[in-house]
């Protein structure tokens, strides 16, 4: 039911919609929406049908938005965003493998409104934007399914004065124990580490933004681009991100 209404909902009823969320006589709605009585009337009608308004009286007749019209509303922000979302994103999405994201998270991707895919020339070193999320941020979480050699001290260095937390998958955990056992000591002293099975994806998010890495179809990790957000929504979506992993993981205490 919901879906279809708003699949069906013109911008003229969803403007009613918006407008009703406080009770409003037809004239008065009429004069904020720039059309006659009976125009407004003529919307008023099927939203009333659907039961996404209803009519109301006090001293004199009014209309209001229901909690199902409520729902509309809140469906087509969450759509419109969405759409947002696919033309900025939709080819990085379409062309890389997404078994890595949660459902629950896909469904939640409207959050990611107001991101950009960015391209770097250097695919292991931070984007002058990332960096600018890094160094703004007093908290950063993420997690990192490949390995470089700058890797280690890089968050080395994070954790210095920064609330770190970072998840590596099995295979790149194994390899900084090869490679980097000091570096990793040193950074067990200050933050966390926690191991998770091995992945298809790697992102950063903090207080200041969200950037994601993922593979593509054929399952080369594509470190060249990555997409980056740096709303609030974005950031409580990485988060969430984070957290998903986080529970499926073993914690690092110490090492050796």
């Amino acid at each position: 039911m919901v879906i279809v209404a708003a699949m069906v909902i013109s911008k003229p009823k969803l403007e009613i919609l918006r407008e009703l969320q406080n009770p409003k006589t037809l004239g008065t709605l009429s004069e904020i929406v720039g059309r006659s009585k009976q125009a407004v009337f003529f919307h008023l009608s099927p939203l009333m049908r659907m039961g996404l308004v209803r009519r109301c009286k006090d001293r004199e007749v009014c209309y209001q938005i229901t909690e199902l019209g409520l729902l509309i509303l809140e469906f087509n922000s969450k759509l419109k965003r969405l759409e947002n979302v696919v033309i900025a994103a939709g080819k990085f999405f379409s062309e890389r493998n997404l078994a890595a994201i949660p459902r629950e998270m896909l469904e939640g991707l409207y959050m990611l409104d107001g991101c950009q895919v960015i391209a770097r020339e250097n695919p292991y070193e931070p984007h002058p934007r990332l960096e600018e999320i890094l160094a703004e941020s007093k908290c950063v979480k993420g997690l990192s399914s490949v390995y470089h050699e700058m890797f280690p001290r890089l968050f080395v260095g994070l954790a210095d004065d920064k609330d770190v937390e970072l998840i590596l998958v099995e295979d790149v955990f194994k390899a900084v124990v090869e490679r980097a056992e000091t570096l990793l000591s040193a950074y067990l002293r200050r933050g966390k580490m926690y191991v998770c099975d091995n992945v298809r994806l790697a992102f950063v998010v903090a207080e200041r933004g969200f950037a994601l890495a993922l593979y593509r179809l054929d399952g080369r990790y594509d470190a060249q681009n990555i997409l980056i957000c740096r709303t609030e929504d974005a950031v409580r979506w990485g988060l969430k991100l984070f957290e998903c992993y986080r529970l499926r993981s073993r914690e690092v205490k110490q090492f050796p």
